[in-house]
């Protein structure tokens, strides 16, 4: 008679031999997703730093479908988009970072300004109003003022 312990114990063991190379595969895919989200981020972010917002938005824009939803993603296109004067881009971009991130306080400023910007006074007062109850640096403070 086969032990039923026995049994179990060799297929657990088989699943986790033929299992593990599958594993190994999908951690490398993975890894190396991440390693070029931020290659691509970082590049997003060195345009708008050097002052290439425009650049920074083509280059943004052109991977949306794969990317929106994705914080720092979203918040460099929202950036990019509002530096190149296209601020309903940016209001939906800086939307979606504050939809998984409510106490971004960079994504509610800017977000504020992309109202702003499109004569959406209300409420680009309420999200500065927002904005003032959060951590931001002194000089940001007063400038909300």
């Amino acid at each position: 008679m086969i032990n039923s312990s026995n049994t179990c114990n060799l297929l657990i063991s088989n699943a986790i031999r033929i299992l593990r190379p599958i594993f190994l595969f999908l951690s490398l895919i993975l890894l190396s997703v991440n390693l070029y989200a931020d290659e691509f981020t970082d590049e997003g972010k060195r345009l708008i730093d050097n002052n290439q917002s425009s650049q920074a938005y083509d280059y943004l824009i052109a991977e949306i479908e794969e990317r929106a939803g994705t914080p720092e993603y979203d918040l460099l296109l929202g950036i990019a988009a509002l530096e190149s004067n296209h601020p309903t881009q940016a209001v939906f971009a800086f939307e979606r970072v504050l939809a998984i991130d409510p106490d971004n306080s960079r994504a509610r400023l800017e977000l504020a300004r992309a109202y702003f910007e499109l004569n959406e006074n209300e409420a680009a007062k309420e999200e500065f109003n927002y904005a003032k109850t959060l951590e931001v640096p002194e000089e940001v403070s007063a400038t909300i003022e």
